[in-house]
């Protein structure tokens, strides 16, 4: 008979096919082996057998029990998914040892410093590293908490407790910065020995820019690629005019300036910067960026991942 035959015969039997002992194909059941064929040696084994004539290999189920044990059988295993709020990242301390460490990281990105990587190597060691870590540690001083450490740290780890307080226990949250610890290979590690396979990657910023977004997901891919089992991945995409973004943004700024800015005469917003080539290699087409003074009056095919196009959508968004 078929192999569906001998299934249908058995009954508890599952499509899954395993090599047996005797050197034949047989089918996984809830506790026994069947084998369908003799081995080199070994004399036929009737293809049809009865349930007295079982071989258990997980102790004997008795006659009749078959439904009610796959009833009682546990679920199968399905791991929560994973969520990775993914920033820029921080030094793991004040030390100039720390702050130096972080720079090198952070400005050795070859999507942060896009230049030549001769005249980078040189400005990195021979400019950068020596002197900037002590000035950048005092700038860091001047708004890190005693108690709480980087703002950027822990106004994240706040971002994870109330995530988590939203979403349940579906979902595992973790903090992956780009440069600097905790990292995105230090989350993906703790997903990976959770049995978290599917894997939301969220970069902090609304706006695309290679420097930021770019990046992330540079190294969200590259730290995916070391794990053998690779986890599945859905990076979010920037959320510039997402009505959440835009809602929450205006809702802040309404509170200080008042309905259609009344308590003031203007309202300035103000974008971080990034190189104007930045912009400009974004346009696959080489004929739209700055190529007009409106090249950002709307979101285009051309300009959809400029980040100056971006930040200007953005802006007029909340200010509506």
């Amino acid at each position: 008979s078929s192999s569906a035959g001998n299934a249908s015969t058995l009954g508890a039997m599952s499509s899954s096919a395993f090599v047996g002992g005797c050197g034949a194909v047989g089918w996984a059941t809830a506790g026994a082996r069947v084998c369908r064929g003799g081995g080199k040696g070994g004399g036929s084994v009737p293809r049809r057998l009865g349930a007295a004539r079982v071989a258990a290999t997980a102790g004997a189920v008795p006659q009749g029990a078959g439904l009610a044990q796959r009833q009682a059988a546990p679920a199968p295993f399905r791991g929560r998914t994973g969520l990775i709020l993914v920033n820029i990242g921080t030094p793991k301390s004040l030390a100039v040892r720390d702050v130096r460490a972080y720079l090198r990281e952070f400005l050795g990105d070859r999507r942060v410093v896009d230049i030549n990587p001769v005249l980078k190597f040189v400005l990195l060691n021979l400019v950068v590293l020596p002197f900037r870590p002590k000035e950048s540690a005092e700038a860091y001083a001047a708004i890190w908490d005693d108690d709480r450490g980087s703002p950027l740290i822990f106004h994240t780890e706040d971002l994870v407790d109330k995530l988590q307080a939203r979403l349940g226990g579906s979902f595992d949250i973790q903090i992956g910065n780009q440069f600097g610890q905790p990292s995105v290979n230090s989350a993906m590690q703790h997903m990976r020995d959770s049995g978290v396979d599917r894997i939301i990657v969220l970069p902090l910023f609304p706006q695309y820019a290679s420097s930021t977004t770019g990046s992330a997901a540079e190294i969200v891919y590259r730290e995916a690629a070391k794990l053998y089992c690779t986890p599945y991945l859905h990076i979010v995409p920037a959320f510039y005019d997402h009505s959440g973004y835009v809602d929450a943004y205006a809702e802040i700024i309404k509170a200080r300036v008042g309905e259609k800015c009344q308590n003031f005469d203007m309202l300035l917003m103000s974008f971080h910067g990034v190189p104007q080539t930045h912009c400009t290699r974004t346009d696959d087409t080489e004929m739209h960026c700055l190529k007009s003074d409106n090249c950002c009056d709307a979101i285009i095919q051309a300009n959809r991942n400029c980040y100056r196009a971006q930040c200007f959508e953005s802006a007029r968004k909340i200010a509506a």
